[in-house]
């Protein structure tokens, strides 16, 4: 642990260099799917509703219960995404270290922690852009009326490891915001951004990866 972490300072600026961002938390992968009317009266019928995961998870035997052809999926789940597709991580359930290109731990806390500190605390005016909204997703106000699917694969773990290299200039961590996806009333982080640059995902290396799946939830929308 650093001296920066113990005395719970973040500075305002760090020398020229390369930094790793890692961070943890609750994952969400989403697809939505614009389905018919016969497969939406059919999944959400009281006696087949229950089964609609199976479904999709390619573990219904559809012959067995004479599902008509024009109700059932012909693909699993994952291949459903051609109206959004998105990937994100939950706001509000973080974990986030910087490390420099030594290995120097310079912060160890959450997403919104750090950006409460680089911006003075949440007293700069700065604070308020630090973090965008670019986008809300409610699969029952779609802009399309229709039917749709909309399946979630949740997780926790890592989440994103991404290096910036700052190439002569200062680190400055202010100069690091995120953006985020409203999702039925959760904000989902879906991207960092440096200096006005977006950062990629490198993929957790294997010392911190502690990636494991544990849900799904898959629900038909109309929107009239």
């Amino acid at each position: 642990m650093t001296e920066d972490i113990e005395d719970g300072a973040l500075k305002a600026e760090y020398p020229a260099g390369e930094y790793t961002i890692r961070i943890w938390g609750r994952t969400r992968e989403i697809g939505v799917h614009k389905v018919t009317k016969e497969q939406y009266d059919y999944w959400t019928d009281e006696e087949w509703e229950d089964s609609l995961s199976d479904a999709l998870n390619e573990n219904f035997d559809y012959d067995e219960y004479d599902t008509p052809e024009e109700c059932r999926f012909d693909l699993p789940y994952y291949e459903y995404q051609d109206t959004e597709s998105f990937w994100g991580f939950d706001e509000d359930d973080t974990h986030m270290t910087i490390e420099d290109g030594d290995g120097n731990e310079i912060y160890s806390g959450t997403l919104d922690g750090f950006i409460h500190e680089a911006h003075n605390n949440g007293e700069d005016d700065s604070y308020w852009e630090a973090s965008e909204e670019v986008k809300e997703l409610y699969p029952d106000s779609m802009d399309e009326p229709g039917y749709y699917l909309m399946w979630t694969q949740g997780g926790k773990g890592s989440c994103l490891q991404t290096t910036i290299v700052t190439d002569g200039e200062p680190f400055i961590p202010k100069k690091l915001k995120y953006t985020t996806w409203d999702v039925q009333g959760s904000a989902i982080v879906n991207g960092l951004l440096y200096d006005g640059g977006e950062l990629g995902d490198e993929g957790m290396d294997s010392e911190h990866d502690n990636w494991r799946g544990q849900w799904s939830q898959f629900d038909l929308y109309e929107t009239v």
